[in-house]
Parts: C-alpha cells; structure tokens; sequence
C-alpha cells in the first residue's frame, strides 16, 4: 500500500471534520457557477452518516451489494458514492444521457444491483432521519467500490470493476502531481460515471480541498463558471469540449 495513502475512506472524512469543520467541502453551484448550497466538512461527514444509515437501514443494502445511480452530476451523486464506498457497498453509475432503457437494464442485471437511485429516490433521503442504530461501516480499502462501463464500439459495454484501493491510489497521485492542496477547488465538468472526474473529486477529498459542481460543461460559460466557483483547477478532454461546442451552436442555429 502507497505510503500516505488514506486507509479508511470514512476515517478520512471523520478527521477532516475535525481538523477543517469550518470549510466548504462540497459546493452545488448554477450553470454560471454561482454557489446555490454548500457543505462544510463537518456538513459533510453529518451528510455521509446520515446518506450510509438511509443506505443500510432505510434500502437494506450491505457490504458487496451492487447500487445503480441513476443521476446527473451533483453534490447527492458524491455524497452517495462516497457513503456506498464507506459501507463496502459497489456502486454503478448510469449515462443519464447516452443510455437507453436496454442499456440501463443490461447495465443493471449485469452488475446485480439490488437498488437503483433516481432523482425520486433523492426526495425519500432528503427526508430521512438517520436513527439510532449502528453503522457497519467497512474495514479498510481494498473492497470492490465501483464498475464503470466501457463505451461498447466493438461489442457490449464491459463492466470494469474497481477497488477502493484501486480508486485512492490513482487519487492519491493525482494529487501530487497536480500539487493538490487544502486550498484548491476542483469544478467538476466531465461526467461522474467516468473515471476522470470520478478520481480527481477523490483526490481533491483526500488533500482536504473543496468540490464544486454544476449541472455540465458549457463552452460558452466555462471561463464564468471557473470564476464564480472560484475553482482552482478542472479536468476536460478536447473531444467532450468540441461536442459541446458542436451542440451549442446547432442549438442556436
């Protein structure tokens, strides 16, 4: 295991919530990137027992259970993945855009989700009350935490799964290759069942820096949403950017 590398990601949050209770975390932001609701790291960690109880208690989910996420960019997308990965459980993003309904249920029977969560589901765990039970959270990193697809050009998508591990060692060095701080801010632009954003909103949670998100990448917003997030830094790819510009201007066409 990589020296300074987080060994319990639910650990992690606790510490963070106690050395930075005060600082934004997590921020939900417009398409123009103004600040619409924040959480502190001690937010945060409240939001993490509360999102991992409603998992256990409320779904029934356990440790090795497959949850599909079928939801857009967003803090409650994070916060999920995060809780799911605490307790041991797999989480399987969706392509809210791409995805047909045949991909979703191939997506899904494959990976044997046991429950999918939707904007729908959101409004039950928005009213949840975390009860006084326990929380079996999960020992250690080295657990499955995530499948992501492959596009599916030649064949099928093919399901990749990923450890925890796997997920804070590639966070771990981005990191310190990017010399990410507790003073930086990712904006997360590429989409959250890629690995991309995936691992850099990881890695900015495993230097103590804050996440801000918006509803998607827009050529013509990206320099207003980099400034009224006051983001640090971002991660695009020159073809996701060129569809967007492409989509864009047919749109005003």
């Amino acid at each position: 295991m990589s020296e300074g590398l987080v060994k319990n990601l639910k650990d992690h949050i606790f510490r963070l919530a106690e050395t930075r209770p005060q600082e934004a975390a997590l921020l939900a932001c417009k398409e123009t990137g103004e600040t619409e609701r924040s959480y502190t790291y001690a937010e945060l960690k409240d939001e993490i027992v509360r999102t991992a109880s409603w998992l256990q208690h409320s779904l029934g989910l356990r440790k090795g259970d497959a949850l599909g996420l079928a939801l857009p960019n967003s803090i409650e997308l994070i916060l999920l993945s995060w809780s799911a990965w605490a307790l041991g459980i797999i989480t399987v993003p969706l392509d809210m855009k791409r995805d047909t309904p045949k991909d979703y249920e191939y997506k899904l029977k494959l990976t044997g989700a046991k429950q999918v969560i939707s904007k729908e589901e959101l409004k039950a765990l928005a009213q949840f009350k975390a009860p006084e039970k326990e929380i079996i959270w999960q020992d250690g990193i080295s657990h499955p935490a995530l499948v992501l697809f492959t596009s599916g050009t030649t064949a099928k998508p093919k399901g990749v799964e990923l450890s925890l591990e796997n997920l804070l060692v590639n966070a771990q060095g981005i990191k310190e290759w990017f010399q990410i701080t507790e003073q930086d801010r990712f904006l997360v632009l590429l989409p959250l069942y890629h690995i991309n954003s995936t691992t850099f909103s990881l890695a900015s949670l495993v230097a103590g820096a804050s996440i801000a998100t918006v509803p998607g990448y827009s050529n013509s917003k990206f320099w207003q949403q980099l400034a009224n997030t006051q983001a640090t830094f971002t991660s695009i790819v020159q073809p996701f950017a060129m569809t967007s510009f492409q989509e864009e201007r047919s749109l005003k066409l």
